[in-house]
């Protein structure tokens, strides 16, 4: 957004909901210039004026029913990278596209040692590239990461993964030679309607905090959310989580809600996009949609 700032509080806490210790919080805000101190149309923007804040009623509750999915991601990481020549790379698409499977891409773009699939409708994305450490440039010689998502999904979840076992099982036969699976990861994305304006709902009723405090920006806040990172129980084999809860800019009275879990601890070279999408929805549906509507800190 031109002209927006970007202010964060951070701060440390435990979360007990979850059934995790929470390794770090931070409460963030898009803060809209001066010349946006008023409404736009009928969308409850956060508003200002002298000073003196005002706020559309307070929103009520968050509807569970009003889900709607913006992204389905699995991803792994492997040593060693794969032979992205144009043989295998046709290969792999012809397999794909073989009758019992029917995914074809109308897009392709290879640049070894990058490869990236496209179809647009259902969309579904293949990628592979080397991979990076913590999201970086340089990527770790040897090490390849697979990523398949859809964005935004046409169907439900079983949709999704049913296409990521296939791209996997045919991921296999092209490229059969021993592999380490180093870390696997999953994102999902999912859009849920409230009562009023979503970042409100979040600061007020979620986070009892007071309209009056937001004053100290200067500034009338179009949005904002929460971010959680959650490590993984000692010894366990659960992954590290992510969570965004966020207003959703376009429309404010929409709330953003991201879980990404990514599990480094992975024993066995087991590809399991069903079963990893899975747990990371129900946190969705569980810890963090309770966290949310739970009127207190203590629920």
């Amino acid at each position: 957004m031109e002209g927006s700032e970007i202010g964060a509080l951070r701060a440390r806490s435990s979360y007990k909901g979850s059934g995790r210790r929470l390794g770090g919080w931070a409460v963030s805000g898009v803060l809209a210039g001066r010349d946006a101190c008023r409404w736009r149309g009928e969308t409850p923007h956060l508003y200002s004026a002298s000073n003196k804040y005002r706020l559309p009623r307070l929103a009520s509750f968050l509807n569970r029913e009003s889900k709607r999915p913006l992204h389905f991601g699995v991803g792994f990481v492997y040593a060693p990278a794969p032979d992205l020549s144009a043989g295998q790379v046709l290969q792999f698409q012809q397999r794909l596209a073989q009758p019992e499977r029917g995914i074809v891409f109308q897009q392709t773009q290879h640049q070894p040692p990058a490869l990236t699939l496209n179809r647009t409708n259902p969309p579904l994305t293949v990628l592979m590239s080397p991979a990076l450490v913590q999201g970086q440039l340089p990527a770790v010689a040897g090490v390849s990461q697979l990523t398949i998502f859809s964005t935004p999904p046409a169907g439900l979840a079983n949709s999704f993964w049913e296409e990521a076992e296939d791209v996997l099982e045919v991921y296999r036969e092209v490229w059969p030679a021993p592999a380490q699976l180093l870390m696997k990861h999953c994102v999902v994305r999912f859009l849920f309607e409230v009562e009023g304006h979503a970042f409100q709902y979040l600061w007020e009723q979620r986070l009892h905090q007071q309209t009056e405090a937001l004053k100290a920006f200067g500034r009338p806040i179009l949005g904002g959310g929460l971010r959680f990172v959650m490590p993984a129980p000692d010894g366990s084999q659960q992954p590290l989580l992510e969570v965004k809860v966020e207003s959703f800019l376009s429309n404010p009275k929409q709330l953003f809600v991201e879980v990404d879990a990514k599990w480094s601890n992975t024993p066995s070279n087991e590809l399991d996009p069903r079963q990893m999408l899975t747990e990371t929805t129900e946190y969705v549906d569980g810890p963090v949609l309770d966290f949310l509507q739970s009127e207190n800190g203590n629920d």
